[in-house]
């Protein structure tokens, strides 16, 4: 299902601070297999905390994060 090529929006490539896009993607390449070519993060902020909303279809996989950083929070 998901191979090596990798894309994201240009809304996320100039909105997103560069290190969370990194700890995204080390998010997906850590999933067990099989992996939806189709993944899924919501970002939101909770009192200063980056608040990180992973997700994909099939097979469905949900997993929620909290990072205290020191980059912008999105």
């Amino acid at each position: 299902m998901f191979d090596s090529q990798r894309y994201l929006t240009r809304g996320v490539q100039t909105e997103i601070p560069f290190e969370l896009q990194l700890f995204m993607w080390s998010l997906i390449d850590k999933l067990p297999e099989p992996k939806d070519y189709l993944q899924v993060f919501r970002l939101s902020v909770c009192d200063n905390v980056q608040h990180i909303i992973h997700e994909q279809e099939e097979p469905q996989y949900r997993k929620e994060y909290q990072l205290c950083t020191n980059t912008n929070v999105i």
